[in-house]
């Protein structure tokens, strides 16, 4: 829910920076930070609940892939700016790849089923999605 929110929110906001207003620049870029931040934090404090044993391994290789996210993004503003003389696109291209990483999380992470196991009277809820987990469990008696 936090990644999804951050995906269209950056999708939304991005081309707020391609406008050759700085105020409205300041305003995008700012909206795109705290929505960069939001999103990373629910991706670290997802971590440890799908990869409980390997918390510290698992954290480094998502440091390091949010270290290439920082990598490329100017570089493919630098050569955009090269080529067509403004930023516009690359900011456009920003656009298009938050909305190609909503498409595929909603297809991925939020469609999973909830797997309900019996045991006696109680049932236990595992799934990864916690708005759905939170229907069934809560219309399920526990234990």
């Amino acid at each position: 829910m936090v990644q999804e929110i951050s995906f269209i929110g950056i999708a939304m906001i991005s081309w707020l920076m391609a406008m050759p207003s700085i105020w409205l620049f300041t305003i995008g870029s700012i909206g795109c930070a705290v929505l960069f931040g939001l999103g990373n934090g629910g991706v670290f404090k997802l971590v440890p609940q799908y990869f409980s044993q390997q918390t510290g391994s698992v954290t480094g290789l998502v440091g390091a892939a949010g270290g290439l996210g920082g990598f490329f993004p100017p570089i493919v503003l630098g050569i955009c700016r090269e080529l067509t003389g403004s930023y516009a696109i690359g900011f456009g291209l920003l656009i298009v790849f938050a909305l190609t990483c909503a498409v595929i999380l909603s297809q991925t992470f939020l469609k999973s089923p909830a797997k309900i196991s019996y045991s006696g009277n109680c049932c236990k809820v595992t799934c990864r999605n916690w708005r759905r987990c939170w229907r069934v469990s809560n219309n399920a008696p526990t234990c």
